[in-house]
C-alpha cells in the first residue's frame, strides 16, 4: 500500500478522535445545530421585501415597501448577532434609518434577557400531528419577565424533522393586573413542500401563526426553507381589529441571499485540502456543535502517528505479483507511475 494512503488514514483517524462525543449530543432544545441562522457561518445574509397595505380611519389605503437585509456578524454557542439594514419607501418617500445590531439567543430572545428554562415532560415525549403523521417532540418552557409583562413560551421540539419547532405557544400577561395581553400560537401545517429558491426547487415547511392581543387579531402564513439564512422565504399576513375589520395586509418575499460556511466546521480531507465536511453535516443537524480543530496544535501528535504508520508500512513485506500475467503487471506499473 502506498505510504501516502497510510499517512492519510492516520491523519483522518486522529482528527476524528479530536471530536468528542458530546459535540454530537442534542439537549432537546433549539440550538446551534437547528436554528435557522446558527447553522450558517459569519457573513451569511438574506434580503427580503415586505409590502404592507394599511387602511386608515377614513378608509384610505396606504402602501409601504420595506427592504431589509440581515447579515450574520457573530455567533457563539449561546447567541447569534445580526446587522439589520432597512430601506423604507412610504408614499413615494424613501427613508433609510441607521443600521441596527441585535444579539439574540437561539430562543430568539434578546441576549441580555434573564430567562428560566425547564422541561415540561423530562422523561417522555409528546406527539404532534402534521398531515396525519405523528412526530414525537420534547416539550420545554421558557419564561421571562420585566417590570410590566411576563411571558411564557412552550415549545414542541423535534431534532430530526425540520423546521424542528413543530409547535409553539406563547402567552404574555400584565404583571400587575394579571390580565392576558397577548397570546401567540404557531404550528406547522405541512412538511417537505416544494418551493422555488432562485433557480432550484427546495424543500420547505409551511407554518401558521395566530396572534390575539387587546387590539384585535393577526393571522400569518409562513414558508420556511432551511437552505436560506434565517429560514423565511415567504410570508403573508392580515391584521383585524376587535370588530373583525381588516386594517392591515402584508406580504414578504425573499429577494436574495448569500451563504458562507463557518470555519470551525472545516476539517482536512485525505489530500490535505480544507473541505466543508462538518458544515454539510451541520446542515443536516449533525456535528453542529463540533469544537474547532487546531491543526497547528495537533501537528506534533499527527507527526508521531504518521511516523508510526510509515514505519509499519516500510517493515511490511512487498506484495507478490508472481501470479499475475504480464498484462496485469504492466497495468499496475502504469498506474504506479501515474500517481
Amino acid at each position: 500500500m502506498p505510504i501516502r494512503f497510510v499517512l492519510a488514514g492516520a491523519i483522518c483517524t486522529l482528527l476524528a478522535a479530536l471530536l468528542p462525543p458530546a459535540a454530537q449530543a442534542d439537549d432537546g432544545r433549539v440550538g446551534r445545530s437547528t436554528h435557522p441562522w446558527a447553522q450558517f457561518g459569519g457573513g451569511s445574509w438574506s434580503m427580503v421585501r415586505k409590502t404592507s397595505e394599511t387602511v386608515n380611519e377614513k378608509g384610505q389605503r396606504e402602501t409601504t415597501v420595506t427592504m431589509t437585509k440581515s447579515t450574520l456578524v457573530a455567533i457563539d454557542d449561546e447567541t447569534y448577532t445580526l446587522k439589520i439594514e432597512t430601506t423604507v419607501d412610504a408614499n413615494g418617500k424613501q427613508i433609510v434609518p441607521p443600521p441596527q445590531v441585535v444579539r439574540h439567543t437561539f430562543e430568539d430572545l434578546p441576549a441580555d434577557t434573564t430567562a428560566t428554562v425547564h422541561d415540561v415532560a423530562a422523561d417522555k415525549t409528546v406527539e404532534v400531528e402534521i398531515e396525519e403523521k405523528k412526530f414525537a417532540c420534547r416539550v420545554y418552557q421558557v419564561s421571562f419577565k420585566n417590570e410590566i409583562h411576563q411571558t411564557t413560551t412552550t415549545t414542541f421540539y423535534n431534532s430530526a424533522v425540520a423546521p424542528h419547532v413543530l409547535k409553539r405557544e406563547s402567552s404574555t400577561i400584565d404583571t400587575q393586573s394579571r390580565n392576558l395581553e397577548r397570546h401567540v400560537r404557531q404550528w406547522v401545517i405541512a412538511l417537505d413542500m416544494p418551493c422555488r429558491v432562485r433557480d432550484d426547487i427546495k424543500s420547505a415547511s409551511h407554518l401558521r401563526i395566530d396572534e390575539k392581543h387587546s387590539g384585535g387579531t393577526m393571522t400569518t402564513l409562513v414558508v420556511q426553507c432551511r437552505d436560506v439564512p434565517g429560514g423565511v422565504i415567504g410570508q403573508s399576513s392580515k391584521e383585524m381589529d376587535t370588530r373583525g375589520n381588516v386594517i392591515r395586509r402584508s406580504t414578504l418575499e425573499l429577494v436574495d441571499f448569500g451563504v458562507k460556511q463557518a470555519e470551525l466546521r472545516t476539517t482536512l480531507d485525505s489530500r490535505g485540502h480544507r473541505r466543508r465536511w462538518l458544515a454539510r453535516r451541520a446542515r443536516r443537524g449533525r456535528y453542529a456543535d463540533a469544537p474547532e480543530i487546531d491543526v497547528a496544535a495537533a501537528a506534533p501528535a499527527m507527526a508521531v502517528e504518521a511516523g508510526s504508520a510509515a514505519a509499519r508500512a516500510e517493515s511490511a513485506e512487498p506484495a507478490d505479483y508472481s501470479h499475475c500475467g504480464r498484462r496485469a503487471m504492466r497495468r499496475y506499473e502504469v498506474c504506479s507511475n501515474s500517481r
